[in-house]
This record gives C-alpha cells, structure tokens and sequence, in this order.
C-alpha cells in the first residue's frame, strides 16, 4: 500500500545541534517521498542551530520551527511537537543522524494498516563512517518474531523502537499522549500504545545511519549467559523495578481494545513483581509461554532458554 497523496509531518527535536543538523535537514529534503512538513522544535539552543534552521526554512515553505520560550527537556519537546502536526502520518527525526533517501517512501510503503512502521539503522561515528554494525546487531533481535503478539511480548521486555526509524499514525498519537511524567523513554511508550492498538511492523532494512557521539553512544556488547550468572543480583532488581514502573503506568494510562489486552498486559505486570519478590516458581508458567521474548531482555542466548524450557517441561 502506498499513501502518495498523505502528507506525512517530520518533527525533529533540537539543541545545541549545529555540528549535525544541517546533515540532516539535507537528507530530510533529498527524500524520494516529497510529500512532507518538517516541523523543528528548538528547545533554547545555545549555539547557532536556530539560525541553520531559519536559513533552511527561509528557502523551503515546507520547514517551520517552534523556539520554545523555556528549556522544556527532550520529552517534552517531543511531545509539543507532536501536537503541532497535520499530517496523517508523522516521522521522527533527531537532529544529528543521516536519512537514506528512500527512508519516507519505505516506511509509508510498509506501515499498511498498523499505527507504526519501525526499522534497523546502521551505526556510523561522529564523522560519519561505519562502524560495521546495527542496530539489530546490538539489540540481539536476530531471532525476532514479527507476528503482533510476539512483538507486544518483545516490547514488554526490551525496546525496539527506535524512535528514529518511526513512522506512526495520527490516530496513534492522539492515544499515546500525553506522555506520562514517569515514562523516561517516549518511543518505547509509543512503541507499546502501537502494539496494543494496531500493531508495528518492523522493517529489517537500515534505513538511517545513527550516529555515535558523546552521550548518544550505543553499548556495543556481545551478551553471553555468563554475563547474567555473574551480574550484580541488583542490576537485575533495577531493572525489573523500572519494569514494574512502566507496564504499572501503561496499564493505569492507556485505554485497551478490550479486557483480554488489559489482562494481557497484568500478566506480564505480575511476571516481574514475582521476579522481584524473589518468587521465581510463580513464573514458570509465564516463562514456558514467553521465552523468546524474554531471550531479548535477558540476552541469554536463545539456545540455552531452549533447553531450560524442555527441562522445565519435564518437573
């Protein structure tokens, strides 16, 4: 399916971005799908990115830019932006990555009846070169399973929404905000809001070079079990904590199709409350259903789950 008439409204978030922008609103405008707004939203940049931005708009009609009168964090950023779009799609966009040209056209070529397409991208340096890996490398999705009640599992344990590499829907948008204050990461709130609605289609195509810089670098690891037997037992508590935070606040926040999806989403609640009260036989029944999703937040090699699996089986 391809949306040639939709206009499709790209938001980026900016600050502080001038070593790179002007890389990305080139790429932006070097799209093959033309058919686009690009929405800038500084958020009281020190350096000279309102003005590369003023330029570019000044000779394209297609780019306006919103100068927030106060720092108001990248989340909330975001989220202003979000409420300033006419598109029936909207893109997301940093300020300091590369496009590939065909980056519109894919995604709204794919998304079909779902409320958000996401991709692969590939790393690059801060000056651009490749760094010989991805995304998907680094987030071990090379056993992904692409069928929506995987994905929603998947999403429940680990992100793979890049925000990025999205494109999502209108209607989406409207379900998803406001944004909780809790939430720290918006494309994995918007992730989860698409896979309870709609669905995602991930796409196993780079279609951004992502770039690493300063804060933004990307953990290249390698996770092997040992990395898990030999982890600080509070690591894992962490995480199952913030765990509990986010699927608590989807649940309270979000409106679900029906009963069965809130229930849904209670049981994996109730996987890591259990975890972390040190119950671990209370979700075996849950482990045995899920342990492919689980192999993507655990890093534990799939092969290993497997086994575990077929043991578990057999008590």
């Amino acid at each position: 399916m391809f949306y040639m008439n939709d206009l499709i409204s790209i938001i980026m978030a900016t600050y502080n971005g001038e070593k790179y922008i002007c890389q990305q609103i080139d790429s932006i405008l070097n799209q093959t799908y033309q058919n686009f707004e690009l929405i800038i939203g500084d958020d009281c940049s020190k350096d000279s990115t309102v003005q590369i931005a003023e330029k570019y708009a000044a000779e394209d009609k297609r780019i306006s830019i919103i100068k927030n009168e106060k720092n108001l964090g990248f989340k909330k950023n975001f989220e202003n932006l979000l409420n300033h779009t006419k598109g029936k799609f909207i893109a997301l966009s940093d300020q300091d990555d590369i496009w590939t040209p065909d980056h519109l056209e894919t995604l709204i070529n794919n998304i079909g009846e779902h409320d958000l397409a996401c991709s692969n991208a590939a790393l690059v340096d801060a000056d651009g070169n490749s760094m010989n890996s991805t995304m998907k490398d680094i987030m071990r999705n090379n056993d992904f399973q692409h069928d929506q009640n995987s994905i929603r599992i998947h999403l429940m344990h680990y992100n793979f929404v890049q925000g990025s590499t999205c494109l999502i829907t209108s209607e989406l948008v409207k379900k998803s905000l406001p944004i909780p204050e809790n939430v720290q990461f918006h494309d994995w709130w918007i992730g989860l809001c698409a896979a309870f609605s709609k669905g995602i289609i991930y796409i196993d195509k780079p279609l951004l070079f992502y770039r690493q810089h300063g804060s933004n670098v990307t953990e290249n690891k390698r996770w092997t079990i040992f990395d898990k037997i030999f982890s600080e037992p509070f690591k894992n508590r962490k995480y199952w904590t913030e765990q509990i935070e986010l699927i608590e606040t989807f649940c309270k926040n979000f409106t679900f199709n029906s009963q069965e999806d809130l229930d849904d989403a209670k049981k994996d609640l109730e996987y890591f409350k259990n975890l972390l009260n040190k119950k671990p036989l209370k979700s075996l029944p849950y482990f045995k259903k899920h342990y492919k999703a689980i192999y993507f937040a655990s890093g534990t090699p799939l092969k290993i789950l497997r086994i575990i699996k077929l043991f578990i089986l057999r008590i």
